[in-house]
């Protein structure tokens, strides 16, 4: 199932949102000589759109546009990732907006299409639950808004111990579709050092925590 998963949503990240583009028709009583046509790289690049589309579509993937919101929390490390589609959020109003951190990510409708029907076939809608929750002890926990729903699922050696594959599992695709989005955001440096280097640092200092292990009595 999880590579089925992956495969769905590696397939929706090599598209981006279908253009609408029309073909000028002209009206009948105009002469053909002076009607306006498409060049044919344009037409070229409709009808590939459209079969991506149907191809999408043969799989069960259509866009997805109920403005959407989806977080996933590691608490242990205390990275937070999350996405928006395009119906949320267009991208260019998104990045465009300075902020403190690049946390979220804006998606086309398509993508997070598929990224929802991965969800679906990986079982994280049935094992979730409605609403916001929030859980203690919780070792990853992922949050989707979807319009006026909301679902909660999380995992953690104390919390919800038979929903470990299914939340790592969800946890994962979201993390692909995060990883392979590209996304140029203005992020703001108050401190007025090397940004870069200072995250650098923070990274490889949480990392070098979590590869230190008490020793056993």
């Amino acid at each position: 199932m999880k590579f089925l998963i992956i495969a769905l949503l590696a397939l929706a990240s090599c598209a981006g949102e279908p253009q609408q583009v029309e073909t000028p028709i002209a009206p009948q009583s105009q002469d053909p000589a002076e009607m306006v046509t498409i060049r044919p790289s344009e037409k070229a690049a409709i009808e590939a759109e459209q079969e991506f589309i149907n191809e999408m579509a043969s799989e069960g993937i259509y866009p997805e546009t109920t403005p959407t919101q989806i977080t996933v929390k590691y608490h242990r490390s205390g990275l937070t990732i999350g996405l928006y589609n395009e119906s949320y959020i267009s991208q260019t109003d998104y990045y465009q907006q300075e902020r403190s951190s690049a946390v979220y990510k804006v998606i086309p409708d398509m993508k997070m299409g598929a990224l929802l029907k991965a969800l679906t076939d990986g079982d994280f809608f049935e094992d979730a639950t409605d609403g916001i929750k929030r859980y203690t002890g919780a070792s990853v926990s992922i949050i989707i808004r979807n319009g006026s729903k909301s679902y909660s699922l999380a995992w953690g050696p104390s919390v919800n111990e038979d929903l470990y594959k299914v939340t790592n599992v969800s946890a994962d695709s979201i993390r692909v579709m995060y990883d392979t989005t590209r996304s140029i955001q203005v992020i703001g440096n108050t401190s007025g050092g090397d940004f870069f280097q200072e995250e650098s640092d923070r990274i490889n200092k949480e990392n070098a925590l979590q590869r230190v292990k008490p020793r056993r009595q």
